[in-house]
């Protein structure tokens, strides 16, 4: 009797939805360390780098599966399932256990609000990806992998510096509902997926990096480097979203002409 020789494409196949599942249980990670944790710092800590930990799995995810061309609509609607797990829930129970709990309802509902964003971006994402309809450069919205880095990097830096979350829970509970919003809104942020690496383009990227690393070293604060990093980028998405709706602005003279 011969011995069944394992097909290497179906193998393939179930790598990149190894590194999506990693992402599944760093979230779900997090979110038994907080319900285990109470409100102790150092649960939020462990869990916000688990949720750190996710985001570097979900990267690898897509990568993996255009490096051995086993993209599939499987794939596609599990790393959604997976983002809304690890990137939604868990970051959302995060700052509500941190810094929303104590608001009652209003911390419940900010919390809901970025959970709910989250949901309606992978939504969107996905049916614009079957319509063929998903820009290659660009994120319509804030992705859901940014929002939540955004909001652990928060986290952590006002942990590191002793700031009590409870105590500016409503300007806490602004933040999370504009990472919502940012998540559904038309918003475009730089992907960096086709980045071309000219001289330019190289120069920015590095720059890009450097400034938030040097920025948060000089202050002795390395965690401030995340923190640093998404607002700049997300200032620098909205920024540059204005700009181009103001150029595309018609002046007085163009309407009283037309």
């Amino acid at each position: 009797m011969k011995r069944r020789i394992p097909d290497l494409g179906k193998l393939l196949f179930v790598l990149p939805n190894l590194f999506t599942m990693s992402s599944v249980l760093c979230g779900f990670y997090a979110m038994t360390t907080l319900a285990n944790g109470g409100n102790d710092p150092r649960s939020f800590l462990n869990a916000s780098l688990a949720i750190v930990f996710a985001g570097f799995f979900d990267g690898m995810d897509g990568r993996v599966a255009r490096l051995t061309r086993t993209q599939s609509d499987f794939g596609v609607q599990l790393d959604s399932l997976a983002d809304l797990i690890s990137f939604g829930a868990a970051p959302a129970l995060l700052v509500h256990q941190w810094a929303l709990s104590e608001m009652g309802w209003y911390g419940l509902i900010a919390g809901f609000l970025f959970l709910a964003a989250g949901a309606a971006r992978l939504a969107r994402f996905n049916v614009m990806a079957a319509r063929d309809e998903n820009p290659s450069n660009v994120f319509v919205g804030l992705s859901i992998p940014l929002a939540a880095v955004a909001l652990v990097s928060l986290v952590v830096a006002c942990i590191k510096l002793g700031i009590d979350g409870p105590v500016y829970g409503p300007w806490i509970a602004s933040y999370v509902i504009m990472l919502g919003l940012l998540q559904v809104s038309t918003v475009r942020f730089r992907s960096f997926k086709t980045l071309r690496l000219g001289t330019a383009s190289v120069i920015g990227l590095i720059i890009a990096l450097v400034t938030p690393i040097a920025i948060a070293m000089s202050l002795g604060q390395p965690w401030l480097m995340l923190l640093i990093f998404t607002g700049g980028y997300i200032a620098f998405g909205v920024i540059e979203f204005f700009v181009s709706v103001f150029r595309k602005t018609p002046t007085s003279d163009e309407l009283e002409t037309s």
